[in-house]
């Protein structure tokens, strides 16, 4: 089965501890720490990535860039808002995406999934 790589914006003090642990048993979901905004800009060129989870604890300025980034460089790509610190929210998150993305993949005409729930 192929593996969900996802790419996680994040600020650089963020305790992603709770996150790694989450992953640790998801051993089909892959994930990409990118700290800065160059990281970010050459993830969404190269669109390395099938899901970007941004942090809700940057600076409103670096949250607004990453969305805006994300839509002028890959407009395609797939990308939920996430705060790291909500244990149950974050697992309740992770598992729905990855469902979401499993479901995706069964159709070969799909290249990407969107967490938006006016498509749910």
């Amino acid at each position: 089965m192929r593996k969900l790589n996802i790419a996680v914006y994040a600020h650089p003090q963020t305790d992603l501890s709770l996150l790694h642990k989450l992953l640790e048993v998801r051993p089909n979901i892959v994930s990409k720490i990118l700290s800065d905004e160059e990281q970010l800009v050459l993830a969404l060129t190269t669109q390395s990535f099938d899901l970007l989870l941004i942090d809700l604890d940057l600076e409103k300025v670096d949250y607004k860039k990453a969305q805006m980034l994300t839509e002028l460089i890959f407009p395609d790509a797939a990308y939920s808002e996430l705060d790291f610190t909500h244990e149950a929210f974050l697992e309740f998150k992770l598992d729905d995406l990855w469902a979401k993305w499993q479901t995706a993949q069964q159709d070969d005409n799909a290249k990407r999934f969107f967490d938006n729930p006016s498509f749910d």
